[in-house]
């Protein structure tokens, strides 16, 4: 039995994806038949489901309220600002940077889920 509050939905975490190994303790509920905290994600897309937190993962780079981007391994790119596949510890580049050129900010473009 899971019980989750408007509330208690938006004080969760944006981030699920070291929490989901200890429990979700920072998740919107609490289920009673796993004894785990679980996350209410996607919210902002319209598609509400219920996860642990490793696929839990909201960008607050992004303006507005930010994006979902689901894998906790997805990271938000300082230079394109776009997303992409960053692994566990952020050490795989975005896209943008394979050529090399170091980070220029001045490449804005709107942030987008890739």
């Amino acid at each position: 039995t899971q019980q989750i509050t408007v509330e208690s939905a938006a004080n969760q975490a944006d981030y699920g994806g070291f929490d989901y190994e200890e429990g979700s303790q920072e998740g919107a509920g609490f289920c009673e038949d796993c004894e785990c905290g679980v996350y209410l994600t996607g919210m902002c897309l319209g598609e509400m489901s219920i996860d642990s937190g490793k696929f839990h993962n909201h960008c607050t780079e992004c303006p507005g309220f930010g994006i979902c981007m689901g894998d906790y391994r997805m990271s938000h790119c300082e230079r394109c600002h776009g997303h992409y596949f960053g692994g566990l510890f952020d050490n795989f580049p975005c896209n943008c940077r394979e050529d090399g050129d170091s980070d220029d900010s001045s490449e804005r473009e709107e942030c987008s889920i890739m």
